[in-house]
């Protein structure tokens, strides 16, 4: 439980990052990658780490998102210039 909610927020962004891909690619679905198996390909990644991804069980790095951002051509995250 002390895990849980120590790790709460990152969960949640892990999960709108899931939701926001999994979105992308049923939009893609007359063009690649419209699926988890080809976005996995084209991410260097295994299907079954792209499968932890799109559950929002796991925790991603930096170059990761970015990685999917860029095949995808979608943004997770909009930083302001302070």
């Amino acid at each position: 439980m002390q895990w849980r909610q120590a790790n709460e927020e990152w969960r949640e962004r892990s999960g709108e990052i899931a939701l926001k891909i999994l979105q992308k690619l049923r939009d893609n679905k007359e063009q690649f990658p419209s699926s988890q198996k080809e976005l996995a390909e084209l991410l260097k990644i295994s299907p079954q780490q792209v499968n932890k991804i799109v559950k929002g069980s796991e925790n991603l790095t930096i170059e990761t998102i970015c990685k999917i951002e860029n095949v995808l051509n979608i943004h997770f995250f909009e930083f302001e210039m302070v």
